[in-house]
């Protein structure tokens, strides 16, 4: 059987879920969202629609740094599936098993602190530090 690969640029949709399997082990989820892009008639950038990826990550991952917004390129194999929804009506499950993955560093942003991490009582320091 072959396997579909896929590589996927995007931001995740939400924190990261750290789950525990029936055998005991570690794992987490993640939903990425993509936007392709292309360029319309007139030489414009247009995006079109968003899709999203369920993508399975065989590790626990650190809550801080994954959370909703942060961009992530993951790469893994590929498979969809069709479901029902709530309302009755079909959907599509498109699914990644990651086999590699890292949060990218976007050009010109710098690294921030999560609000939800820092304490209420947090005061930066106004002094020049010895090192």
């Amino acid at each position: 059987m072959a396997k579909c690969t896929i590589t996927v640029k995007g931001n995740l949709g939400r924190d990261v879920v750290a789950k525990v399997s029936k055998s005991g082990k570690m794992y987490s989820v993640l939903s990425v969202g993509s936007t392709p892009s292309k360029k319309n008639a007139a030489g414009e950038w247009e995006n079109g629609e968003t899709m999203w990826f369920n993508v399975t990550v065989f590790e626990e991952l650190n809550p801080f740094e994954f959370k909703k917004g942060a961009p992530i390129e993951v790469e893994g194999t590929f498979t969809s599936r069709s479901y029902t929804k709530k309302d009755g009506t079909t959907g599509t499950s498109l699914d990644v098993v990651a086999n590699h993955f890292q949060l990218v560093q976007t050009q010109g942003k710098k690294a921030e602190i999560p609000n939800s991490i820092i304490p209420n009582n947090w005061q930066p320091i106004e002094e020049d530090l010895p090192f």
